[in-house]
């Protein structure tokens, strides 16, 4: 936990980090989002397989709503989005690899992605942050009103080897703030999730006798439906298993 903002020392962000050497990451389209005229299956459920005590570690929230940016999305070899030259993806490979880049650069389309989503251009590229994420005027990643907007934000981050995933996720965060947070892990590529109170949102998942107890990452996330990532979600979102027997 980090207090990124000199002039907000009540804001505090989390940095979770995934060795993805022991886990995997996988995605799951809401039930409504991101919303598409391309017809595909939608539970907006972690599969019963991964849903077992032991296997689900985490899950976390996805990125924004279609109308907010009509950011790529691919999920099990059909588009449901078209991606956007350029922007920050996430793509998750068959073998169990992540990166986090500039799609038509570091991220293309391949047989061997399982899945893939934008939100935006990278706020990371290189290990360097993208200058833009000061212009107070930028719409890139919400819309910022009197220069200012201070709210809760998330974002995805890889280590330059490729080997760590690193989530974060803060309360009264500018995106400067967030983005200074995220350049604290040494990522080489980073993209801002989604943001606002009740969308942004972390569970580990804790193995009791009686099944999955969801434990949030703050306190304060505990009043946004908590259960959310073990029922069906009409948002995408993330979640993380071990990889054992994989």
């Amino acid at each position: 936990f980090l207090q990124p903002d000199p002039d907000r020392p009540y804001a505090v962000a989390a940095i979770v980090a995934f060795d993805l050497q022991a886990t995997r990451l996988h995605f799951v389209l809401g039930s409504d989002e991101p919303r598409s005229t391309v017809a595909i299956r939608r539970s907006g459920t972690i599969p019963a397989v991964d849903r077992r005590s032991g296997s689900l570690l985490a899950a976390f929230n996805g990125g924004f709503k279609a109308r907010h940016g009509h950011f790529g999305v691919m999920v099990d070899g059909t588009t449901v989005l078209p991606p956007i030259d350029g922007f920050g993806t996430v793509a998750i490979y068959r073998n169990g690899r992540v990166r986090v880049g500039a799609w038509g650069a570091d991220v293309k389309a391949s047989p061997d992605v399982l899945a893939w989503r934008q939100n935006g251009p990278l706020v990371i590229e290189n290990g360097q942050i993208n200058p833009h994420t000061a212009d107070v005027t930028s719409h890139d990643w919400g819309i910022i009103l009197n220069g200012v907007t201070a709210v809760w934000r998330s974002g995805l981050a890889i280590s330059p080897d490729g080997r760590t995933l690193y989530y974060v996720a803060g309360n009264s965060l500018t995106l400067p703030m967030l983005v200074r947070t995220l350049a604290a892990t040494g990522a080489s590529a980073a993209l801002q999730l989604d943001i606002n109170i009740g969308m942004v949102h972390f569970d580990a998942m804790r193995s009791t006798p009686t099944g999955l107890v969801p434990t949030p990452l703050f306190n304060s996330m505990q009043s946004q439906h908590d259960d959310r990532f073990l029922t069906s979600d009409k948002r995408d979102f993330f979640y993380v298993t071990t990889n054992a027997g994989t």
